[in-house]
């Protein structure tokens, strides 16, 4: 009985450990990888980056000197699908379109267990002043 004891004991030791030692590694990699964060999140951290308000020639310098710029749109803005993926190319909705210019940006890329790709669109308005960011991740997996 005394056995049993001290191997529980052990045990919930050891393992208390390696899940400290894991959340000690998750937060790290979070901050070193700021868009390894939730979409939510990772919207927010590029409004401190670059303030909502901001003309669409002034984010491009922005944007130029952090991350690869895709793609700029000055005459459409964006359908933004259910899946997350954009469907700029479907225009039948307007209603559905936010924005009348947008910037695709790749935010980069971090691997836990699969490969990650962050991309975000500046959204513009009508006089190139940033009123939205939206972030979508693509999973590269088997």
């Amino acid at each position: 009985m005394i056995f049993w004891k001290k191997f529980f004991k052990k045990t919930i030791k050891i393992l208390s450990i390696i899940i400290a030692s894991v959340l000690i590694i998750i937060i790290i990699y979070t901050i070193i990888h700021p868009i390894s964060m939730p979409n939510k999140l990772v919207e927010k951290y590029l409004f401190l980056k670059i303030d909502r308000g901001t003309s669409m020639e002034e984010a491009i310098k922005e944007i130029e000197d952090k991350w690869e710029i895709r793609r700029i749109d000055y005459e459409h803005g964006i359908y933004y699908g259910r899946n997350g993926r954009s469907l700029d190319f479907i225009l039948e909705d307007p209603e559905k379109i936010v924005g009348d210019k947008f910037i695709d940006v790749c935010l980069g890329e971090y691997t836990i267990v699969f490969e990650c790709f962050v991309y975000a669109y500046f959204i513009f308005d009508e006089n190139d002043k940033l009123i939205q960011i939206i972030v979508r991740k693509d999973l590269e997996a088997m």
